[in-house]
């Protein structure tokens, strides 16, 4: 819903017309302080000041080049950034030696004084004179800056303007500015404007300001204001101000997966909670290969040929959780290997968590060089195991006629450093995104630059 705006009880300055000496068209201004006019019907460029008469500066060849009307109409009035405003004239300017064109307006505020307002590629910026002059330091062109406030202002564009189409009334002769060189310093969302020729050296000061705020001042809608295209050279970074708060959220949230992490290991210690050694007859034909797919077809083949393997049972033992368990195998493997098919079984409701897990180990001596694969334990984890009598059924397979003995080890509250790991990964992920997206909105706003943003070191 628009927000209505306030009243102000202080009058505009009183409007009064001027005659154009070339059509005797009569045009209305409303700045006293103005004495340069363009009219809008044959479109020339008077001066009329005070008591003198007009006298015509130069005639406009070609009235709307390139769409060149203004969308802010001459006269409307509009509350924008906390003052009331009237615009009296608009330029359109190009770069010299280049295509890109913007619009500019003249803004007359009630207490007399003028504002100008900018527009380029759909994006806006409020310019007013600067309250100082600043001081440009660096070595070399390219990494001229200025530092205020403790904001560092690069240089972002340097160039002389020519008038492509005027309208309106100017307290100034606005064909002088064709003679200035202009450069801009960005600070995102602020920017300092030197115009300087001469004998002359000014300073302007500018503010960026949303397609809605101007189209919400002046009670237009945003469909009748030119579109915004790419990125503007002040537009605020919506990621570069989400940053910090984004950031800190996220190492606040990992301190915390953190410390949870350290209180579990401090106040539920790890432990072994069950040890037993068994001991197995191989039942699966001997094999020379250590091919993890050729044991799987060795194991089918004794399936149809031999007994089942023998199932062992351990004793019981309790578990209190709901917590990590960790179940370990040590076998005395030499040159072989055995695989471990599990069951850790709840003996009061009977839930069973399956799991298989192999020991392996060879060595030898090729090439001149010993050299040892695999090893003599293994282990799995198992997590959220609630709390309950259990005991383990293991099936053991090992190459026939192999007797193999075992230990199996049970330890509880395991630390998972995996998890921590993890939850810190998916909370970096957002960062990282937004890192990319921030330096890709800063890429996009420098490629319009003739200039890059430097650094100290440059």
């Amino acid at each position: 819903m628009t927000e209505s705006l306030p009243t102000d009880a202080t009058p505009w300055p009183a409007p009064d017309t001027v005659t154009c000496p070339n059509c005797q068209t009569d045009l209305t201004y409303y700045d006293p302080n103005s004495s340069f006019y363009a009219c809008e019907s044959c479109h020339a460029f008077f001066e009329a000041a005070y008591e003198q008469k007009p006298r015509i500066i130069q005639k406009a060849s070609n009235p709307n080049p390139g769409g060149g009307l203004p969308t802010l109409a001459i006269g409307s009035e509009g509350y924008l950034l906390g003052e009331w405003v009237r615009v009296t004239g608009y330029m359109l300017k190009q770069e010299k030696g280049t295509s890109y064109r913007w619009r500019e307006y003249m803004l007359l505020l009630k207490n007399g004084t003028t504002r100008q307002l900018a527009e380029y590629n759909g994006h806006w910026m409020w310019i007013e004179p600067a309250s100082q002059k600043y001081i440009i330091s660096g070595p070399t062109s390219k990494s001229y800056v200025i530092n205020n406030a403790g904001d560092d202002y690069l240089i972002y564009a340097r160039y002389q303007a020519e008038l492509l189409n005027v309208v309106g009334e100017f307290d100034w002769n606005i064909l002088d500015d064709e003679r200035l060189t202009t450069e801009e310093y960005i600070a995102p969302p602020r920017m300092l404007v030197n115009e300087k020729g001469n004998s002359q050296n000014d300073w302007y000061e500018a503010t960026y300001v949303s397609r809605e705020d101007i189209a919400q001042a002046f009670g237009l809608g945003t469909n009748s204001l030119p579109d915004t295209y790419g990125v503007g050279s002040i537009q605020p970074n919506k990621y570069a101000a989400t940053w910090t708060h984004v950031v800190l959220l996220t190492l606040l949230a990992a301190v915390t997966a953190i410390v949870i992490h350290l209180v579990n290991i401090v106040f539920r210690p790890s432990g072994t909670i069950f040890r037993e050694t068994l001991t197995t007859v191989a039942l699966v034909p001997q094999t020379n290969t250590v091919d993890a797919a050729q044991r799987a077809i060795d194991s089918a083949s004794i399936a149809q040929s031999q007994p089942t393997p023998k199932m062992l049972r351990t004793r019981s033992f309790a578990i209190k959780g709901p917590t990590a368990v960790d179940i370990e195998f040590q076998s005395n493997v030499d040159n072989t290997w055995v695989e471990f098919a599990t069951e850790l079984v709840d003996e009061q409701t009977n839930q069973r968590y399956i799991f298989t897990e192999a020991v392996e180990y060879y060595h030898g001596y090729s090439d001149g060089e010993n050299w040892t694969e695999g090893g003599t334990e293994s282990s799995a984890t198992l997590s959220k195991i609630p709390s309950g009598q259990y005991h383990l059924e293991i099936t053991p397979y090992t190459q026939y006629g192999q007797q193999l003995s075992f230990a199996v080890n049970v330890g509880q509250n395991t630390s998972l450093i995996s998890n921590v790991l993890l939850i810190l990964g998916l909370l970096a992920l957002y960062p990282i995104y937004l890192l990319f997206r921030r330096s890709g909105f800063e890429n996009l706003r420098w490629s319009q630059s003739d200039f890059g943003p430097k650094t100290e070191e440059e």
